[in-house]
């Protein structure tokens, strides 16, 4: 959650409720500032480049299983903040959550929190996750409050694999790349999911691969999947591999999409988004060598948090799965 002070008092200057259409781009809005002012006070990138992705992150409050909550100026009925929850999949997803930056401190954050919490259980969900910048020990000390555990903390790292690099080819061609995009593919890709990581996010595979950016599966000579990334040119997405090699003709492969990308006219990107984007847990020590040897630049640290009944007792799947690669979302 974007917030800089601390929450506190009594006073409650705004309403909640759900949200509707016509809050889309004034949350849209919200989210894109309050979170690129934060990262600018602390010294990171900017969290988004554009206010498509802001919009394109809200923009599923109206699907079945997602709920989304805004706060609104008693006064004048404006946006002040927002926060989604997507219940569609087993394990419940929180985010993005942000308040406007000049109405922080007023209890906004907690009251948008309390509103996904309140629904989850609701439905009955056993397991809610989400992630915490690390330079925000307010956020953090929230979540915890809220019955949060931390699980793992994982550095996210930016660049490309370029063809110059000398294992650039080799690792491009050692499996069959192929987009994913059909119903058939996301299946495949939950089932390994559901071996390696002991649960399934088949919702979640389904719809972070129908956005616009690059998601791709690898397959061996076998024709079995190895490795997916529901699109490494955002946090947003998650990605999995088998083992350190697949996640790395992973990275060469989703870097040689995006160099075909840029080459292609009016793709509508900018120059500084068509690069590669993930989160390495820190329990990966070789992966983070691997990148940060191979030019990637740690631009932040984050946490992943869990509350809920079946979520106490959570281990990450590349502790109890030696070798294997998890790449988590910004949700988890």
């Amino acid at each position: 959650m974007a917030q800089t002070n601390k929450e506190q008092g009594s006073e409650k200057p705004f309403k909640l409720r759900p949200m509707q259409a016509g809050d889309l781009e004034a949350a849209a809005n919200v989210c894109f500032k309050a979170f690129n002012t934060f990262n600018k006070l602390v010294h990171i990138p900017p969290e988004f480049e554009h206010i498509a992705e802001t919009i394109g992150a809200y923009s599923s409050y109206a699907t079945e299983g997602v709920y989304g909550f805004v706060i609104t100026d008693k006064k004048d009925g404006k946006v002040l903040g927002a926060n989604l929850i997507d219940c569609r999949d087993p394990t419940a997803m929180i985010g993005p959550i942000a308040v406007a930056t000049v109405r922080q401190s007023k209890g906004g954050g907690r009251a948008l929190m309390e509103a996904v919490i309140s629904t989850a259980k609701k439905l009955n969900m056993k397991r809610i996750r989400l992630c915490a910048n690390l330079s925000n020990p307010i956020s953090f000390s929230l979540y915890v409050k809220l019955g949060f555990n931390p699980h793992f903390s994982c550095g996210e790292y930016v660049g490309i694999l370029k063809p110059s690099n000398p294992t650039y080819t080799s690792l491009r061609n050692l499996y069959k790349m192929a987009n994913l995009k059909t119903e058939k593919q996301f299946s495949e890709c939950d089932e390994l999911h559901k071996l390696l990581c002991g649960i399934t996010r088949l919702h979640n595979i389904t719809s972070d691969s129908k956005a616009p950016w690059p998601s791709i599966l690898l397959r061996d000579e076998k024709g079995q999947v190895v490795a997916y990334s529901t699109g490494m040119a955002t946090v947003t997405s998650h990605s999995l591999a088998v083992d350190l090699k697949a996640f790395q003709a992973l990275v060469a492969c989703m870097s040689s999409k995006l160099l075909d990308l840029e080459k292609k006219p009016g793709h509508g990107w900018k120059k500084k988004e068509l690069r590669v984007q993930f989160h390495v847990p820190h329990c990966s020590p070789q992966v983070i060598r691997w990148v940060m040897q191979n030019g990637f630049k740690l631009t932040r640290q984050i946490v992943a948090m869990g509350s809920g009944s079946e979520d106490s007792s959570f281990v990450h799947p590349a502790v109890v799965n030696k070798g294997i690669v998890y790449l988590n979302s910004i949700d988890y």
